[in-house]
């Protein structure tokens, strides 16, 4: 488990619905996208064509899409929302003590 510093928890927690913040992780792009109040993380890859998922848009329920062909994926369970065999990478975060952690 990898320590997520106290700023970037603080900006994690305090993302509007929609936005997604990308931080750099052991040379990971991770994306955080806070859905109901509760922080996901995400590869910065469309398991499709590697586009950054990060210039895609994302739904208030969770649902990023790619910028480049459109491909739907559910940031908190990495299903392919329009089931074309892709998955994407979700890493799990968990909360000890009142810090954030990120299994990567």
């Amino acid at each position: 488990m990898f320590k997520i510093s106290e700023d970037v928890r603080k900006q994690i927690e305090s993302l509007p619905h929609k936005e997604i913040f990308v931080v750099t992780i052991e040379g990971k792009e991770i994306c955080f996208a806070n859905i109901d109040g509760k922080p996901h993380a995400f590869l910065n890859r469309c398991p499709h064509a590697a586009a950054r998922l990060s210039e895609g848009t994302c739904n208030a329920r969770g649902i990023i899409s790619c910028p480049l062909h459109g491909y739907k994926f559910n940031v908190q369970t990495g299903k392919d929302v329009d089931q074309n065999g892709y998955r994407l990478r979700i890493y799990k975060l968990q909360y000890v003590e009142g810090e954030l952690f990120i299994q990567l």
